[in-house]
């Protein structure tokens, strides 16, 4: 138990753990306008930031339940969060970094 408890409260651990919720945290920040039924979402930027098969699957919810905006909101929330919690620890980041880096936004402009 000393070994384990030494380890997991070791400031490389706990950093890491740090910066992986603040990763997860910015990705949902950065993704949750897109569960806004009023929004446009071609006019989101982040939305053409994701892959093309990720796009139509929100469309489609979008498209789907057109009729329950709560039911929609629920479901393309939870969709956003599959999405997030999917992803590998190197996608994570890197598209982390892809949506809050300046130069990379640049880029994508």
């Amino acid at each position: 138990d000393l070994l384990i408890s030494k380890i997991t409260q070791s400031k490389s651990v706990l950093h890491k753990e740090h910066l992986a919720e603040k990763i997860i945290t910015d990705l949902w920040n950065e993704l949750k306008p897109l569960t806004d039924l009023s929004a446009k979402i071609k006019k989101i930027p982040i939305f053409h930031l994701l892959p093309h098969e990720t796009q139509k699957k929100i469309e489609n919810v979008r498209n789907l339940k057109r009729d329950s905006a709560v039911k929609l909101n629920l479901d393309q929330g939870q969709y956003l969060c599959d999405f997030i919690s999917g992803m590998t620890d190197r996608y994570a980041i890197d598209f982390w970094y892809q949506i809050t880096n300046p130069i990379s936004l640049r880029d994508a402009a």
